[in-house]
């Protein structure tokens, strides 16, 4: 029937975000910043694949690239004042189906 089929393609596709997430879990993009005012590039890069690991996920992209680019702005000065680093390393994975992003000084 319509249903059935239409069931099994949700299976299908759910199955198949399921296994990118577990593909793309174990390469995680890595995003290095010393000033992401002037690195605007590279903030949107990482943005960009944030949303496109919450896609694979299954997750919504519910942040837009303002908030985005303000929340690394604040992260990076608030990592680099308290760990006294010149670089602040930012990494995005899937973690047990859900997007991390996380942050470290260099």
């Amino acid at each position: 029937s319509k249903v059935a089929r239409e069931l099994e393609q949700q299976r299908l596709a759910e199955a198949e975000r399921q296994h990118e997430a577990r593909i793309h879990g174990s390469t995680a993009t890595r995003v290095a910043f010393s000033d992401p005012v002037k690195e605007g590039e590279k903030v949107q890069e990482l943005y960009r694949s944030m949303l496109e690991a919450k896609k694979v996920a299954g997750e919504k992209g519910d942040i837009n690239f303002e908030q985005f680019h303000k929340f690394v702005r604040s992260k990076t000065e608030q990592l680099r004042q308290q760990m006294g680093c010149k670089e602040v390393e930012y990494s995005i994975s899937v973690e047990g189906g859900q997007v991390k992003l996380k942050a470290k000084g260099l």
